[in-house]
Order: C-alpha cells, then sequence, then structure tokens
C-alpha cells in the first residue's frame, strides 16, 4: 500500500490548518490570506489547467484589496466551506468538490455583494 494518495495528503495538511485558524477568536489576516492562497493554488496546480492556475493567482491578489476583517461572520463560513472542499478532494470526489466549490463561491458573491449594497 503506498499509503494516502497526495490529494488526501494536501487535503489533510490543508484542513488542520483551516480547523487551527477557525480555533482562533481573532482572525489573522495575514495568516487568513497565506492558507487560502496555498488552498486555492494548490487546487490550480492540482488541475494541470494553466489557464486556472494564471486566473486564480491574479484573482487571488485582487482579493487582498478586500481586508477579511470587513466581512464579519464570514471568515468561520469561509474556512468551513473551504474544509467542506477539502473533504470531497480528500475523498476523491470531484463532483463533490465541484459542488462545495460552486456553493462556497455562490456564498463568497452573495457577500460581496451585501457588502456593496450597505455602504
Amino acid at each position: 500500500d503506498p499509503g494516502p494518495r497526495t490529494e488526501e495528503r494536501l487535503a489533510l495538511i490543508l484542513r488542520v490548518r483551516f480547523e487551527s485558524m477557525m480555533a482562533q477568536d481573532d482572525v489573522d489576516v495575514a495568516a487568513h490570506f497565506l492558507i487560502d492562497d496555498d488552498l486555492h493554488m494548490a487546487i490550480a496546480e492540482a488541475s494541470g489547467n494553466a489557464a486556472l492556475h494564471r486566473t486564480i493567482d491574479s484573482v487571488r491578489r485582487q482579493v487582498r484589496m478586500c481586508n477579511v476583517k470587513r466581512y464579519p461572520g464570514r471568515f468561520k463560513e469561509t474556512c468551513a466551506e473551504h474544509l467542506a472542499i477539502l473533504d470531497a478532494i480528500g475523498a476523491g470526489d470531484a463532483e463533490g468538490a465541484r459542488a462545495a466549490l460552486d456553493e462556497h463561491l455562490d456564498k463568497v458573491w452573495e457577500g460581496f455583494v451585501s457588502n456593496l449594497s450597505k455602504r
């Protein structure tokens, strides 16, 4: 038995980091961006799609302009959404990962629009 697949190991490592971050009372914005980048870039690299990788990299840089503390309540929700994606990846469930990712992107968009409408 060669042990867990790379995706399973990666999902486990990122899961531990997200769970640790969720246990904190205060949001460490710098740490959040690091683990968030690791998650998004790992998915992009695993896809083998260079265009997706470039797109995610570009979007990640733009996202930094929106400080996570501006979206109170979304931090732990976002971590939970990421954990759902990681669970599906770790289980080798591509369809489940896709569904969890779609759900995450919908909620991110809803939060962004809601925040803009309050200004």
